[in-house]
């Protein structure tokens, strides 16, 4: 009786080890620098901190991706977007302010909980910068 509960448990313990590597593989499918790098450009990344250069150009849509760390984003050339999940659902409709002299947008942004297929629909491109916190 007692290997069965020991086989049972082990069975139990592998299949959650398998299931962690089969999510942090999906997970990393979808990482922006693998899912969608033509629109992610680091450019400075150390033990702390990733920066990516984010550019989105007017009518162009960014594959499916997640960011999976908290983040301050910095919006330097605003645009629209419409962001839909993996299903084609519109989960955020972002629009841009008018005003030719306007500050750049700060946010913090924490890690997404599911992947986004982010679609620029202005006339404009859109130019951030996102510095992804790696430690807290």
């Amino acid at each position: 009786m007692r290997k069965r509960v020991q086989s049972g448990a082990a069975l139990l313990v592998g299949g959650i080890a398998g299931y962690a590597v089969a999510a942090e593989n999906l997970l990393e499918k979808y990482l922006p620098l693998s899912a969608a790098p033509e629109h992610h450009r680091v450019i400075l990344e150390n033990d702390t901190v990733r920066v990516l250069d984010v550019r989105i150009p007017p009518g162009d849509t960014v594959p499916a991706h997640q960011h999976d760390l908290p983040s301050i984003f910095i919006t330097l050339s605003p645009a629209d977007l419409v962001l839909r999940s993996l299903s084609g659902e519109n989960v955020r409709d972002v629009r841009r302010t008018r005003d030719a002299h306007a500050e750049p947008q700060v946010e913090w942004r924490d890690p997404a909980p599911a992947p986004r297929i982010v679609s620029n629909i202005d006339t404009v491109e859109l130019r951030a910068l996102r510095i992804e916190l790696k430690s807290r």
